[in-house]
C-alpha cells in the first residue's frame, strides 16, 4: 500500500494569480466573490440591497450614474449628467442653484466627476469641463450648490463727473459674495474691472455718476446667488494708485453716485489687490480638481475656445475658488488626474506621474516645478486614483500601481493577463473607478472585465492587510447583469455602488444575495440573485514537480454560518476537463423564514455554529496527475421538493411558457424561486425549466422553449439551482497523495509518432 502524505491548504492570503503552474501555496487561480479575512481564510463577499425602500433610483430614472462620493460630514452625493442628488428623508433631493439650475453648467451621462473637500466645502468638476462648483451646508443646515468663484464684470461701467476739472481717478469694480457654512462666514471677492476718469472735479464737490453697471444673471447654466451678490466700488485718490472702498450696490442695481472726498476715502478699507496681490480670477473650466494644504489644483483646462490638456492651475492658499490667471504650470503631456500624499501634490498624465514642488503666493511670486516619480507609467482615469494611509494607488496602462510621492511600484504583476481585459479600450480605461475601505484596509476598483459587457461588471479588490508587493493580494466580485458598478464609495461604513440603470445599492455583511434587477418593476417586487462563490487553486505539484502523484481524496473544512451546498471539482494537469466530486450538502441549520423545515427525531438547531468537515474521494479516472487543481463552488442542487410542499399542475399557457400551480390548500411557492429550475417526475426529473416569475402564492411561470414540459396534473417535482443566501467560509482543505514511480511517464520509443518519420 502506498504511503500517503498530506498537502494542507489553509492560507489564502496570496490572492489570485494568472500564473498558476507551481505557484505560491497561498495563491489561487480564482477567488471570485470572496474576501480574505484576518485569519487568511476566504469568506463570502457581502451581498447588497437597494439603498432605501423609497430611495433606490435617481429621479432621472433609467440612466447611467456617473459617480458617487461621500463627504466627511458625512453625506452621500450621486451625479449623472448635469445633476447631483443626495438622500433626504424619504427621497433623493437634487442640489439646485438659486435659480433652480442643475449643479453643473454642462454634462452628459458619459461624464465622470472629480471632487475634493476643503473646510466643509466640496469642490467638483466633470469631464464635460463644466464650470467648477462648490457644495456646502449653510447656516440653516441646508445644502447649497454654487458656481465656484466670481466672474469679471461682463462690461465696464460708465463713470462721468458732473463737473469740475483737475483730478484723475481710477475706479475698480468687483463682485462680492458672503455666505455662511455652519457658523463660519466666508467671503468671495471677484476679479477687478478698472475704469479711468480724467480731468474731473472732486466727487464731494462734483459728484461722479456711475451707470451701466452690468447685471450678473444665471441664465440656464450658472448658479451664482444673484440676489445676494454685491458690486463693490473702489477708487483711488486723485492721481493715486491705492484703491479704497467707496460703496456697493446689490447685483441688479445699475447706478451708483460717488460723493466721497479723498480725505474720507483714505479712511476706508483697501481693495484686496493693493500691494500687487493677484486678481481672484474664477477657476477655469477643467476636468479635474484636487485640494491639498488649502490649495486647489485644476487640471486639463479650457480657456475660451482653447483646450489646454497639459495645463495645471493653482489657486490662492485657503481660497480654492480664486485662481490667478498666471498661476499655472504646463506638464509634458495630457493631465488625466490629480491627487496627493503627505501634503505632496501628485499629477497624473497619460505617460508620467509627477510630484509638484513649490507654489505661487498671493503676489504671483514663487515657482512651481514638477519632478518625475515615473517617466514610463501613466494613468487611465482620475477616478481610478485612490488615496490611502499608505500612499496613492491608481490604474495604469498595464497594471495597478502605488506611489508614496517619491518611489513607485507595480502591485499587480500576478494578474497581468486579466488586467489586459480591463484596459482593452479607451472607454474601459476611463470607467475604472476606485474607493478605499478605511475600516478593512481594502481598495475596491469597479472595472469592465467580461468581453460581452458594455459597462462595468466587476470589482477587483486589493487587500492591503497583506502588504504592498509586486504580487499583491487581489480577489474579485461579480454577479452578471445584476451587477454593474458605475461608481463606488464608502458611506457610513457601507460600500455604496451606483448602476448603469440609475439604481443605488448598499453592501453589508448582513446581506447574502444581490437584487435581481428588473427596470419594469418596483424593487419591492424584485427577486434576489445568488452570489456564487468560486475558489480555484493553482496547479499544485505537492513539492514534486517531476513525479506523478496518486491523489485519492480530499478533506474540506468550512465554517458553519449557513446551510451549505458545496461542489468540489478536480482538474488534472492544467487541462480543461473538470471532474466533479459528490456534492457536500449540509442542512444542519434551521434558518429564519425557511418555508419547509424538516422535523425529525433529532432536535433541529437554530443557526447552530460548528464546523462543516467532509471527506470526498476523487473519481476513479481522476486519481493520477502531475499537477492538481481544486475548484470549490456552489453546488447546483435541490432547493425544494414536492414532498415538503405539494404536487403541482402544469398547464401550457402561451408560446414557450407554462403555468405551474400548487395543489395544496394554504401552501405557497417559496418567495425566492425565480431563476431556479423546476424538474418533473414525468420524465424522471431529466429536463429542467427556468422559473421566470412567481405570479402569486400558488402560481409560477416557467420557460418551455422546446415544448417538452408536461401538460398534466398532480406532478411530483423538484426545484434545483445555485442556492441563494448561502455563505462560504472556507477554513482549509487537505489533499491526500502518494508519489508514483516515474514509470508512469512515457519514455522515448522508436515509433513513428515519436520521431515524426515515415514508417
Amino acid at each position: 500500500m502506498l504511503q500517503q502524505s498530506q498537502q494542507i491548504v489553509d492560507d489564502f492570503s496570496g490572492g489570485i494569480t494568472d500564473y498558476i503552474l507551481d505557484a505560491k501555496p497561498n495563491q489561487s487561480a480564482t477567488l471570485e466573490n470572496f474576501l480574505i479575512n484576518p485569519n487568511k481564510k476566504p469568506e463570502s463577499a457581502p451581498g447588497s440591497q437597494v439603498f432605501d425602500a423609497n430611495m433606490y433610483q435617481i429621479p432621472d430614472g433609467n440612466v447611467r450614474v456617473c459617480g458617487v462620493f461621500a463627504s466627511q460630514e458625512p453625506n452621500l452625493f450621486i451625479s449623472s449628467s448635469r445633476r447631483i442628488w443626495r438622500p433626504n428623508t424619504s427621497a433623493f433631493a437634487e442640489l439646485l442653484g438659486p435659480s433652480s439650475n442643475p449643479a453643473f453648467s454642462s454634462g452628459t451621462t458619459s461624464d465622470f466627476t472629480a471632487w475634493a473637500e476643503w473646510n466643509d466645502h466640496i469642490y467638483a468638476t466633470n469631464t464635460s469641463m463644466a464650470k467648477p462648483i462648490k457644495i456646502y451646508k449653510d447656516g440653516s443646515n441646508v445644502y447649497q450648490v454654487r458656481t465656484a468663484g466670481l466672474p469679471h464684470l461682463a462690461t465696464s461701467p460708465t463713470c462721468a463727473s458732473s463737473g469740475g476739472t483737475g483730478n484723475n481717478y481710477v475706479y475698480a469694480f468687483i463682485y462680492y459674495y458672503t455666505y455662511t457654512v455652519g457658523t463660519a462666514v466666508f467671503e468671495d471677492f471677484g476679479p477687478t474691472t478698472e475704469v479711468q476718469i480724467l480731468n474731473a472735479g472732486a466727487p464731494n464737490v462734483n459728484q461722479v455718476n456711475i451707470s451701466a453697471i452690468p447685471v450678473l444673471a444665471n441664465g440656464t447654466t450658472d448658479n451664482y446667488d444673484t440676489t445676494v451678490i454685491k458690486v463693490k466700488v473702489y477708487r483711488t485718490t486723485s492721481g493715486g494708485d491705492v484703491f479704497y472702498y467707496v460703496g456697493q450696490v446689490t447685483n441688479g442695481t445699475t447706478t451708483y453716485t460717488d460723493t466721497m472726498s479723498d480725505v474720507t476715502l483714505e479712511t476706508k478699507e483697501l481693495l484686496y489687490t493693493n500691494g500687487g496681490v493677484s486678481d481672484n480670477t474664477a477657476p477655469p473650466l477643467s476636468k479635474y480638481v484636487h485640494v491639498v494644504n488649502g490649495v486647489a489644483y485644476y487640471g486639463h483646462v479650457t480657456l475660451g475656445s482653447q483646450v489646454l490638456k497639459n495645463r495645471l492651475y493653482q489657486s490662492i492658499v485657503d481660497d480654492p475658488d480664486s485662481v490667478p490667471s498666471d498661476s499655472f504650470v504646463d506638464m509634458l503631456d495630457e493631465i488625466v488626474g490629480i491627487s496627493s500624499f503627505n501634503d505632496n501634490p501628485i499629477i497624473f498624465t497619460k505617460g508620467h506621474v509627477y510630484r509638484l514642488n513649490g507654489y505661487y503666493d498671493e503676489l504671483g511670486q514663487g515657482q512651481v516645478t514638477f519632478e518625475d516619480i515615473t517617466k514610463t507609467i501613466g494613468c487611465c482615469s482620475h477616478n481610478s486614483i485612490v488615496q490611502t494611509r499608505d500612499g496613492v494607488f491608481w490604474a495604469g496602462d498595464d497594471g495597478f500601481y502605488f506611489t508614496d510621492g517619491f518611489k513607485f511600484s507595480k502591485i499587480s504583476d500576478s494578474i497581468n493577463e486579466r488586467y489586459k481585459k480591463i484596459v482593452s479600450s479607451s472607454t474601459r480605461k476611463s470607467r475604472i473607478y476606485g474607493s478605499f475601505d478605511k475600516k478593512d484596509n481594502r481598495i475596491y476598483w469597479a472595472v469592465t472585465y467580461e468581453d460581452s459587457s458594455s459597462d462595468n461588471d466587476s470589482f477587483f479588490i486589493l487587500d492591503l492587510r497583506w502588504g504592498i508587493r509586486s504580487d499583491s493580494t487581489f480577489t474579485t466580485r461579480v454577479n452578471g447583469d445584476d451587477f454593474s458598478p458605475t461608481g463606488i464609495c464608502f458611506y457610513q461604513g457601507q460600500l455604496i455602488r451606483s448602476d448603469r440603470r440609475g439604481y443605488i445599492f448598499k453592501h453589508d455583511a448582513n446581506y447574502t444575495t444581490d437584487p435581481k434587477i428588473n427596470t419594469l418593476l418596483n424593487p419591492s417586487l424584485w427577486g434576489t440573485s445568488a452570489i456564487i462563490p468560486e475558489y480555484m487553486s493553482t496547479a499544485m505539484t505537492f513539492g514534486m514537480p517531476n513525479v506523478r502523484k496518486w491523489v485519492p481524496k480530499i478533506l474540506l473544512s468550512m465554517q458553519n454560518v449557513t446551510n451549505t451546498s458545496a461542489q468540489i471539482i478536480s482538474i488534472n494537469d492544467n487541462s480543461s476537463k473538470e471532474a466533479p466530486l459528490k456534492e457536500i450538502r449540509f442542512r444542519g441549520n434551521m434558518l429564519w423564514g425557511d418555508p419547509a423545515p424538516i422535523w425529525g427525531a433529532e432536535t433541529p438547531y437554530w443557526s447552530y455554529f460548528n464546523l462543516i468537515e467532509e471527506m470526498r474521494r476523487f473519481p476513479a479516472t481522476n486519481l493520477r496527475c502531475s499537477f492538481k487543481q481544486i475548484k470549490i463552488t456552489s453546488a447546483f442542487t435541490i432547493i425544494y421538493n414536492s414532498d415538503s410542499l405539494d404536487t403541482a399542475n402544469c398547464v401550457s399557457a402561451t408560446l414557450g411558457t407554462n403555468v405551474v400551480g400548487l395543489n395544496g390548500s394554504g401552501i405557497s411557492w417559496p418567495d425566492d424561486v425565480v431563476d431556479y429550475y423546476i424538474y418533473f417526475d414525468s420524465d424522471g426529473y431529466t429536463n429542467g425549466y427556468l422559473i421566470q416569475s412567481r405570479d402569486s402564492d400558488t402560481v409560477i411561470t416557467i420557460q418551455d422553449s422546446l415544448f417538452t414540459a408536461p401538460d398534466a396534473n398532480n406532478l411530483k417535482w423538484i426545484i434545483k439551482g445555485y442556492p441563494k443566501g448561502e455563505l462560504f467560509n472556507i477554513l482549509s482543505y487537505v489533499l491526500y497523495f502518494s508519489p508514483i514511480s516515474d514509470q508512469s511517464y512515457k519514455t522515448w520509443r522508436n515509433e513513428q509518432d515519436s520521431t515524426g518519420g515515415n514508417a
